[in-house]
């Protein structure tokens, strides 16, 4: 992928990150994307502001209505940096990023 088409998806990428109580909720920073091959990788940092372990999963959305779901753990304090290698539709598309965090 060009230079030019990667900075048009990048800049055509809307992050929307909710959670399901702000008590137990990560900060999604650093959101970066890659391209290998026919799959685009998503990269982020989720940092843990509480005192709280968690148990997260994470569900990623395109414009075409695809869903990505994975699961994580994140230690109090703690800053993960993670990645998913998802099939982004061609040219322009937004993605969103929905955590859902409990107490471990």
């Amino acid at each position: 992928m060009n230079l030019f088409i990667k900075c048009a998806i990048l800049a055509s990428i809307t992050l929307i990150l909710t959670a399901c109580t702000n008590n137990y909720d990560v900060k999604i920073t650093d959101v970066d994307f890659e391209h290998e091959g026919a799959f685009d990788i998503i990269k982020y940092k989720a940092t843990n502001p509480s005192s709280n372990n968690l148990s997260c999963t994470v569900k990623i959305r395109t414009d075409d209505q695809k869903l990505f779901s994975d699961s994580f753990e994140i230690k109090n304090y703690e800053s993960k940096n993670l990645s998913h290698k998802i099939k982004l539709p061609a040219g322009q598309t937004n993605v969103m990023i929905d955590t859902n965090c409990k107490k471990t």
